[in-house]
């Protein structure tokens, strides 16, 4: 999804590779993104909840690793454009790639495992860390050193909707770094925390998922009316993160009940 801004490329410089990869990308999100929701709205804890839960983050995975492949091809194929929006173009879906692959696999780890601290958590917080500080870059690079236009139908962008999207992709992992240092260094988490910690990267994960189909699909909209497309940037993860707070307070009154 979020790769198709390049696909063209990639299908006329790799035929047989870049086709593959690029269909098995977008077929195991589409799967991804439809058993993502129904474990959003089953009941938290649930078999169905569960096995979905499970299902989706196998597809996300089956997801990432053509996205890898798509990743690296992008880095050797040349794309249309001044260097800098090629390298903008880059710096984006490496995010996108991280921020998804951290998202979904510590969440997971949240759901399955009780354990406060194991040995990946440390490279997950590195990860994290550094997801939050090049973001930090990328706002600055993206607003001031080179800014980032693009009229592409897949991916229309000015300055203003590449800083809002590097900002917020900064300050969600920024939080998800300082979680993660904080459960690591006091080696405590309890049974509400571990369920939150899941619940906000799961959601994560699946808001940048849907964030990314909703850019891809709108976009096109609003290039070819000419319209500022800060709208597809901004009302999506705004929806999305909403519903992710609604989710979590259920979560959370559900663990007080039972509790009680």
């Amino acid at each position: 999804m979020q790769l198709a801004l390049v696909a063209q490329q990639i299908v006329t410089g790799f035929p047989a590779l870049g086709w593959h990869a690029l269909t098995i990308h977008i077929f195991a999100g589409c799967l991804s993104l439809v058993f993502g929701f129904i474990a959003t709205f089953t009941r938290k804890g649930g078999k169905r909840h569960r096995l979905s839960g499970k299902i989706g983050v196998a597809l996300t995975l089956a997801m990432l690793l053509p996205a890898f492949v798509l990743l690296v091809l992008v880095d050797i194929l040349p794309i249309a454009g001044h260097i800098s929006y090629q390298q903008d173009v880059r710096d984006l879906l490496l995010l996108i790639f991280l921020g998804v692959t951290y998202s979904a696999l510590q969440g997971y780890r949240w759901a399955v495992n009780d354990k406060p601290r194991i040995d990946s958590d440390l490279l997950w917080l590195a990860v994290a860390s550094f997801i939050s500080l090049f973001a930090l870059f990328n706002v600055i690079d993206d607003l001031l050193i080179h800014p980032f236009y693009s009229d592409n139908l897949n991916l229309p962008m000015n300055p203003e909707t590449a800083a809002i999207l590097t900002i917020a992709i900064s300050g969600i992992f920024a939080y998800f770094a300082i979680d993660d240092l904080r459960t690591f260094s006091s080696n405590k988490v309890s049974a509400n925390e571990r369920i939150l910690k899941h619940t906000f990267r799961i959601m994560n994960a699946v808001g940048g998922m849907v964030t990314a189909l909703s850019i891809n699909n709108l976009g096109r909209i609003f290039v070819e009316n000419d319209w500022n497309p800060l709208p597809v940037y901004i009302v999506p993860p705004t929806l999305f993160a909403a519903l992710t707070m609604i989710l979590a307070h259920r979560v959370k009154s559900q663990i007080l009940s039972k509790s009680a």
